[in-house]
């Protein structure tokens, strides 16, 4: 590499070498130089990033420009014929993300104490220690800890605002599979949201919504599930019974109600709907989630199996609430 390799590239090239390969980085620059003075040999380099990178970007933003001007003449358009109803759904919005963000902005300290408890199990996920307080779903705290891998973000900030945009998201949720479900019908979208928006107060749930808690996380993967396996019974399209799959595989390893409360609805849906699917449809279904289910629960069992009990705090939490309703 360096200035030997420029030599070593123009020596090929007088030597009556057609075509001459670069393979390193180092490469690049030395080999452009040459090329120059010899535009009837044709130069290749496995890795020349830098050109590379010139026609991704313009490529890229080609694309994403011309989405961008797709959406806005389709929010125009909208705007155009439903005004009200458009700006009342992004008042609800904006009015959701002001709720639940507002305790993140305006305090340091977190809402509840799971945000602690997963703190502590990111940090020791960090040094490879998974299970330490028992076995217990880890794919919220897997989530944060990648996330704080890959951008060197502080696990406690990210813990301080995941909580609230996980309830938008919630929030967004409802909207998209109902607008999937009725397209031209903005009054059923507005009422459910406004229905979601004063339950959140009347019961209490809206601390929960401040708070970065796995299940409120997990719920979010619930509504899209139901949506995709319904339009996989309609369709009989493999790609929303995928998508389903993979929604009910993330609600398992983030969280059991969330998976628990996706699996009834499965279930319910199944009962009514079964006598519409043929034999085949039958079997990809049942194969599908089980393996699925068998995915799910591989990292609980291998806990189980290294000698682990149960997260004892949560098998309480279960305990109590029975004896409760009892």
């Amino acid at each position: 590499e360096g200035p030997t390799s420029e030599r070593v590239f123009e020596d090929l090239a007088r030597q009556g070498n057609r075509l001459i390969f670069g393979t390193s980085f180092g490469y690049i620059d030395q080999m452009l130089a040459v090329a120059e003075r010899f535009p009837d040999v044709t130069f290749m380099h496995a890795t020349d990033h830098k050109s590379f990178l010139a026609r991704w970007g313009r490529t890229t933003f080609r694309e994403a420009l011309d989405r961008f001007k797709g959406w806005q003449k389709g929010v125009s358009k909208k705007l155009a014929r439903q005004p009200f109803s458009i700006l009342v759904i992004l008042g609800l919005f904006f009015l959701s993300a002001a709720i639940r963000f507002n305790h993140a902005v305006t305090h340091y300290y977190y809402p509840s104490s799971d945000p602690y408890v997963h703190l502590k199990w990111v940090k020791l996920l960090g040094v490879n220690q998974i299970y330490i307080d028992g076995v217990y779903p880890f794919g919220f705290v897997a989530i944060i800890s990648a996330l704080h891998t890959l951008f060197n973000i502080d696990p406690y900030y990210i813990l301080r605002f995941l909580g609230p945009l996980s309830a938008v998201f919630l929030v967004f949720t409802i909207y998209y599979v109902i607008r999937k479900h009725r397209p031209q019908d903005y009054s059923i979208a507005i009422f459910a949201l406004l229905i979601y928006f004063i339950s959140s107060f009347q019961f209490g749930f809206i601390w929960r919504q401040f708070s970065s808690l796995s299940m409120e996380y997990g719920i979010i993967f619930v509504l899209p599930a139901i949506y995709f396996f319904m339009e996989y019974m309609k369709e009989k399209r493999m790609q929303s019974l995928l998508i389903s799959m993979e929604c009910f595989l993330l609600t398992i390893l983030i969280h059991p109600y969330a998976a628990i409360c996706l699996f009834i609805s499965y279930l319910v849906l199944f009962f009514f709907s079964f006598r519409l699917f043929s034999l085949l449809h039958l079997l990809k279904m049942v194969g599908g989630f089980a393996v699925v289910g068998v995915i799910g629960v591989l990292p609980l069992a291998a806990g189980l199996l290294s000698g682990k009990e149960f997260h004892g705090e949560s098998i309480d939490f279960v305990q109590s609430s029975l004896d409760s309703n009892n």
